[in-house]
């Protein structure tokens, strides 16, 4: 951290953007090796611009956790440990491998409060059966909240951590 803190740019927009553009090329990886086996986007291009929007602000709301998480802790194996008991609950506690009407109320309710699950059933929903206004507004409002959240605290804790 000590050493682009002379660097006169917002260090923590610039790596927050970088996530987030990450984010988009790995799904653009996803999607083209998936077009490549057959699959299709039921959407159309569209869909598949929603998608990648869609994972972009889940990579904001990701950076955001893990850069707090790196300020806060200080430690890089301390992150690590944390990323992975932040990352792997939010995937299987979401209805990536099976639909939540198959799953235990208690994971259910988990889901409603985790930000990934809006995105996986965003972007299944894109790839298979169409559109749906209102579960886009859920995600764009549940990943907004996320944001509006972590965000500015991991803008204090890098103030803090740089004073």
């Amino acid at each position: 951290m000590d050493r682009p803190l002379p660097i006169p740019v917002n260090r923590s927009r610039a790596r927050i953007k970088r996530y987030a553009l990450t984010a988009m090329v790995l799904m653009a990886v996803v999607l083209g090796v998936g077009a490549l086996m057959g699959a299709r986007v039921e959407t159309g291009w569209l869909g598949t611009f929603g998608m990648l929007a869609s994972v972009a602000l889940l990579g904001v709301v990701g950076a955001s956790l893990a850069n707090l998480i790196a300020l806060r802790g200080r430690n890089a194996e301390l992150t690590m440990v944390a990323g992975i008991f932040v990352t792997l609950p939010a995937l299987f506690l979401s209805p990536a491998f099976l639909p939540l009407r198959f799953q235990p109320n208690w994971v259910q309710a988990v889901a409603r409060i985790n930000p990934a699950s809006y995105v996986i059933d965003v972007g299944q929903r894109l790839m298979s059966i169409g559109n749906d206004w209102g579960q886009d507004v859920r995600m764009l409002a549940v990943l907004a909240v996320a944001a509006l959240v972590l965000m500015p605290a991991t803008v204090a804790a890098f103030r803090a951590a740089t004073r």
